[in-house]
């Protein structure tokens, strides 16, 4: 893989370490990483993020996402991390990107989606059936060529990624005159093609089938897992079918070889593709395929259990029932499946909530923070369902430090006050200080402007002058609210920390627009004319970016316009047309 050069030949070697594979050099350079990643061009720091994507590591994975690699950077064909790691094959690395977020439906330069991708990789049921499980799939995307993932199962002659394909409804098409253009819309007769996209036009599944001479194969396949006779009655809502072919056993539903052996969960989820409440007659029919012996804990297409379909649904009628008769309430074994009590806590279902709680849900994962019901509630400030759970012994787990983060990172000020009246008192000492690779916890609500969220932090012990990173709070706001409260609560407006001593006044000058914070910062007392390691003042900075408002601030308020740094600049230097010194002439003359 080609990179940019970089100018620093430690960022040099850091890449080269990767791309190479040199585990032990790697590790060495891991302990100085995160300071070295500061500095590393963002385009470096992608590329050692897909080169290790490629290499399949998933410490280095998650280590350059951690230190700001860009989830859906793309290397010189358009391949996003996802997509190569689903290329590859590698399956846990496809569950760490798609929990972190990773597009599913991401498309390289060719238009190969994850999916397609998946079908041509080693092994690669396992991750297919991954992607297949993220509730964003698109199964029918179309590359450049036309082929969308079932096109490619049945051009490797893969059986088996056929049969999954068709379970997730893949769009089949066996009528002989349903063509797709490039764009992924049908035209179902000639009429419709026009000579201005006849040459986009792509053939169906069926038609591909046919010509590599498997359309019998196909046909077989099809008629094998569309829906059965039992599940047709179902699918029409119709009770009294339902119960004639049960009386008559029709279907062994009992056996997990029987096509309807998991026919709870394939009604459950043709009922949520309708986006509505369960009606009596759907429960009544879950009812009767209960009695018949259909399991309860048989997955869909989707990976979904019938429970995890019933709380989607939020009915509690349902959840109760599937409940009774013995539904798996544990955690999922695939992080991308979601537990009922995740979804419950997730989706703010309080009642729901209460009832699996009460059939002895699993409420914490002991070996895994991904199944964290209630990281779910906090994040999404359902206070009661979170209240809920700690009184039944749901855990904080040792990292307090990221509920903390998701608090702020949702702007959930509610949940960040609940935590901090059941966290323990030494715990709060340490969370301000959380860092996940883009400062403290304390400095990122600075940067977001969440006065209530800092009120909080600072209640619980925050510093305004930490010392732990490479400058103060003060330095990482222009909001005049947020200024306000820290110096009120005692920061130091001329602090300057770490090797570059850039002061909160110098930061602020780099910044467009800052010219009320420039203004709070000078009256507090900040020095104008303070110097940082290099020798340059807020003055050289603010006409360095061209903000005319800026240098007009600091030198109304006394910068000194002669002051020289140690490469020998003066302020007006890379200035827009020396405005310092043109301003400073006005200035000086309006004044006598």
């Amino acid at each position: 893989m080609e990179h940019p050069k970089v100018v620093r030949a430690e960022h040099h070697l850091f890449l080269k370490n990767v791309e190479t594979e040199s585990v032990g050099d790697i590790l060495k350079l891991i302990g100085t990483g995160k300071d070295m990643a500061k500095d590393l061009p963002l385009e470096t720091l992608n590329n050692c993020f897909l080169v290790a994507c490629n290499t399949r590591h998933r410490i280095r994975v998650h280590l350059f996402l951690q230190w700001g690699a860009h989830l859906e950077c793309k290397d010189d064909l358009g391949n996003t991390p996802l997509l190569i790691c689903s290329k590859n094959g590698c399956k846990d690395l496809v569950q760490f990107l798609l929990q972190r977020g990773a597009d599913v439906n991401a498309r390289n330069s060719s238009g190969d989606t994850p999916l397609i991708l998946s079908i041509r990789s080693p092994g690669h049921l396992d991750t297919t059936r991954l992607l297949l499980a993220d509730k964003k799939i698109d199964v029918d995307r179309q590359n450049q060529a036309g082929y969308t993932a079932l096109h490619t199962a049945i051009e490797e002659l893969d059986l088996e990624a056929i049969r999954i394909m068709l379970l997730a409804n893949a769009r089949y098409d066996e009528d002989e005159n349903s063509y797709r253009d490039g764009q992924g819309q049908f035209l179902k007769d000639e009429s419709d093609m026009s000579s201005e996209n006849s040459q986009e036009l792509k053939e169906s599944p069926f038609m591909l089938a046919k010509r590599l001479g498997l359309r019998n194969v196909l046909r077989i396949l099809k008629t094998i897992y569309t829906p059965t006779p039992l599940l047709k009655a179902c699918l029409g809502r119709y009770l009294e079918s339902v119960r004639l072919l049960i009386d008559c056993q029709f279907s062994q539903v009992k056996s997990p070889n029987s096509l309807d052996y998991n026919i709870i969960s394939e009604f459950l989820r043709n009922i949520k593709t309708e986006e509505r409440s369960v009606s009596n007659v759907e429960i009544q029919i879950v009812k009767e395929l209960i009695n018949y012996g259909a399991s309860v804990n048989a997955r869909n297409g989707c990976y979904e259990r019938p429970i995890a379909s019933a709380v989607m649904l939020g009915s509690y009628q349902l959840v109760e029932i599937l409940c009774q008769y013995g539904a798996d309430l544990n955690f999922e074994k695939y992080i991308s499946v979601k537990s009922a009590v995740e979804l419950a806590s997730e989706n703010g279902q309080y009642e729901i909530l209460k009832l699996l709680i009460r059939f002895n849900a699993q409420l914490t994962d002991n070996e895994s923070m991904h199944h964290w019901p209630l990281r779910s509630a906090l994040r999404n400030g359902h206070i009661q369902c979170a209240q809920l759970l700690l009184e039944h012994g749901a855990h904080l787990h040792e990292d307090k430090g990221v509920l903390v983060f998701d608090a702020i990172d949702s702007r959930r000020a509610e949940s960040l006050y609940l935590l901090c009246q059941v966290m323990p008192i030494e715990a709060k000492a340490t969370v301000c200080r959380y860092s996940k690779g883009i400062g403290s916890c304390f400095i990122y609500a600075v940067e977001k402007g969440q006065l209530d969220i800092i009120n909080i932090l600072l209640d619980i012990g925050a510093d305004v002058n930490q010392k732990e990173y490479s400058d103060s709070p003060l330095a990482h706001t222009t909001d005049p609210d947020v200024m306000l409260t820290l110096i009120k609560k005692g920061a130091n407006v001329n602090s300057s920390i770490g090797d570059t001593r850039q002061s909160p006044l110098i930061r602020v000058s780099q910044k467009k627009n800052a010219k009320f914070a420039l203004t709070i910062l000078l009256d507090a007392g900040a020095n104008v004319n303070h110097c940082d390691e290099e020798g340059k003042s807020a003055l050289h900075f603010a006409a360095k970016w061209g903000d005319v408002d800026n240098v007009k601030i600091v030198i109304d308020y006394g910068a000194d316009i002669n002051i020289t740094s140690a490469s020998g600049l003066d302020t007006s230097h890379g200035s827009i047309e020396g405005q310092c010194t043109r301003y400073s002439h006005i200035s000086h003359t309006e004044r006598r």
